[in-house]
């Protein structure tokens, strides 16, 4: 007897590319707004944890918040919590110190300062050049009394720029975004430092 062997039939599987195509806008869309919806809760944990770090470290200073205030105990209040906070500074124990409060706005501080003096320097230039100018057009060489303009308006707008990156860093609260701003920024002195030191050898 022979046996015959029946092979099972499968049912033949067809794809629909229009509904596959709309699941995949659906799961595309999906993804961006779970994506949107970490990032919200990202920033939202990040400002709790600024806003505590903040409470603890006044707590360490010994600020204490007032609720009811008029105008006189405002005023004591207020030179209370300046008052205090300076000597608690100065004499500030290992054991209450937590956190890099500290250490964040001497960074913070120390990257402002510097854009500060990148500013100053780009509008003693601007008035050098200005004052270029002027000079080229008391000796009658007209044709060169606009190239100055020209390199003091564009000095004149690196500054501004400058002003405005001060700004930005002083509200700056993220301590991972300034360490890697404040590495490049040391890594670019450092290049120039190098090819200066290369041209006048």
């Amino acid at each position: 007897m022979v046996k015959k062997r029946y092979a099972k039939k499968t049912v033949p599987v067809t794809l629909n590319t229009q509904g596959q195509a709309f699941d995949y806008k659906e799961l595309a869309n999906a993804i961006v707004l779970a994506q949107k919806e970490a990032e919200a809760l990202r920033e939202k944990e990040q400002k709790q944890l600024r806003e505590k770090q903040q409470q603890e470290w006044e707590k360490v200073l010994g600020k204490k918040v007032y609720l009811k205030e008029n105008c006189v105990t405002k005023i004591l209040h207020r030179w209370r919590n300046s008052v205090v906070p300076f000597f608690k500074i100065m004499f500030l124990s290992r054991e209450e110190v937590e956190g890099d409060r500290a250490t964040f706005v001497l960074l913070r501080s120390a990257l402002r300062l510097l854009f500060e003096a990148v500013k100053l320097f780009l509008y003693l230039i601007t008035i050098g050049l200005i004052a270029t100018s002027i000079y080229s057009v008391e000796q009658k060489t007209f044709a060169f009394s606009l190239i100055p303009l020209i390199y003091a308006l564009f000095a004149f707008m690196m500054g501004r720029i400058f002003r405005i990156a001060g700004f930005e860093i002083e509200k700056m609260t993220d301590r991972n975004y300034l360490l890697s701003i404040l590495s490049a920024v040391t890594a670019l002195i450092a290049m120039i430092l190098a090819l200066v030191a290369l041209f006048v050898r």
